[in-house]
């Protein structure tokens, strides 16, 4: 038992000796803009022009403490883990981005998850633990899954989006998250979409009625 215990006790010693030998980036911050269809603000997110249904995430951190150290920082690494809404369980974390700065701007939209940054080191190698993590919500919209409404279904089981009878639909177009356009059909009348070749995720369908009106569904597979 005592030498369990010892074991613990050193364990937990190099633990925190090797968290403390790379400080970690704190007051991390993000803030994010939603970027509408046809929208497309020139130079608007980290120097990029972006279009169509997406977002632009901001990043900020304070710079780690490295006074009486002889570290040399080099990097930051930003990662995402994402969250299933619905059975609460959390994925593997993602690298999304590497930057020399405490300030950082990257299109595209995240599901429901953490975001947190850490610090690179040289000197000797090693990575710092998380900083404070920060909770994205989803995607930015109130949209409703497609589930049924008159001229167009979401078939899960058959993983086909049916439109039948579309009289009044002048086209349907179907988006991934990061605002590229996968499908497009005009003046469809009776169509089948086939999503079985679509990566899990969340989809965007917008559908433009011949009265000029827009109708915008949230597909998730």
């Amino acid at each position: 038992m005592k030498k369990c215990i010892l074991f613990l006790v050193v364990c937990m010693s190099v633990c925190n000796t090797v968290f403390a030998q790379y400080p970690a980036p704190y007051n991390f911050k993000t803030s994010m803009y939603y970027i509408l269809l046809g929208e497309c603000p020139p130079g608007f997110c980290g120097g990029e022009s972006l279009c169509n249904i997406t977002c632009c995430f901001s990043y900020q951190w304070e710079a780690p403490d490295l006074s009486g150290t002889e570290l040399q920082l080099i990097e930051y690494n930003i990662y995402f883990q994402s969250r299933n809404v619905d059975t609460n369980e959390w994925g593997i974390p993602k690298l999304i981005a590497t930057t020399t700065e405490t300030y950082f701007q990257k299109g595209g939209c995240y599901e429901a998850g953490d975001l947190w940054v850490t610090a690179k080191y040289s000197n000797p190698d090693g990575e710092s633990a998380p900083s404070n993590k920060e909770y994205n919500i989803g995607i930015p919209i109130s949209l409703q899954e497609i589930t049924l409404q008159k001229d167009l279904v979401f078939d899960r089981h058959q993983k086909q989006i049916k439109i039948f009878n579309a009289d009044d639909i002048l086209s349907v177009n179907i988006f991934r998250i990061d605002g590229s356009r996968i499908a497009s059909i005009s003046h469809p009348v009776n169509t089948i979409i086939h999503t079985k070749d679509f990566e899990k995720g969340i989809y965007i369908v917008r559908i433009v009625n011949k009265d000029s009106s827009v109708v915008t569904k949230k597909l998730i597979l």
